[in-house]
């Protein structure tokens, strides 16, 4: 089978190796490189009172969360002692049935 170059078939032929051109063409231009930074853009200044007011807010909370978790751990060492007197009665107890 023998296949003649027709007008169609011709230009089909150019557009493909020009295409194709294109492609070698785009692949050997040198790439930028680049950094993978996030621009996030400049941040916005506080002005020194709503600044104080932030930091006076966080140091009243830690300050409070400090007061809860030393009366947490108060309650739980009252509790301990409460369980080992406990048990030291039923100790005795034991004792006095056994006698």
């Amino acid at each position: 089978m023998i296949v003649t170059s027709t007008p169609l078939h011709s230009a089909l032929a150019q557009i493909n190796t020009c295409a194709i051109a294109k492609q070698i063409k785009v692949t050997n231009t040198p790439r930028r490189v680049t950094f993978n930074v996030h621009r996030t853009g400049k941040r916005k200044l506080q002005g020194d009172g709503s600044k104080s007011a932030r930091d006076l807010a966080i140091a009243e909370y830690y300050k409070f969360k400090k007061l809860c978790l030393e009366s947490k751990l108060d309650n739980i060492l009252l509790e301990n002692k409460k369980l080992k007197l406990e048990n030291e009665k039923l100790l005795l107890d034991i004792e006095n049935l056994k006698k």
